[in-house]
């Protein structure tokens, strides 16, 4: 049996707070909008208990986001951001 891949990708939305996840051809994709960091330093450590192996961040998280989920998830998972360039 082969391993399966949990990839995340988290938005920062006001309002948002909900979590979906699909699984297909051996990955598993979670989308997640959470509306604080602390709401998703709280998905991070659920995601990572799941296995999760890739997280991206929505812009929103900015550079003190994306180095305190870095910091949560640890060294195993990669974490990355999307960014918006002019």
């Amino acid at each position: 049996m082969s391993e399966q891949v949990h990839l995340a990708f988290i938005i920062l939305a006001p309002g948002g707070a909900s979590t979906n996840a699909r699984s297909d051809n051996g990955f598993t994709l979670t989308l997640a909008t959470v509306d604080t960091i602390e709401a998703a330093v709280q998905l991070t450590r659920n995601l990572t208990g799941q296995g999760v192996t890739n997280i991206e961040l929505s812009a929103g998280f900015g550079d003190d986001g994306l180095a305190e989920i870095r910091k949560v998830a640890g060294t195993g998972v990669r974490v990355g951001r999307v960014r918006y360039e002019p």
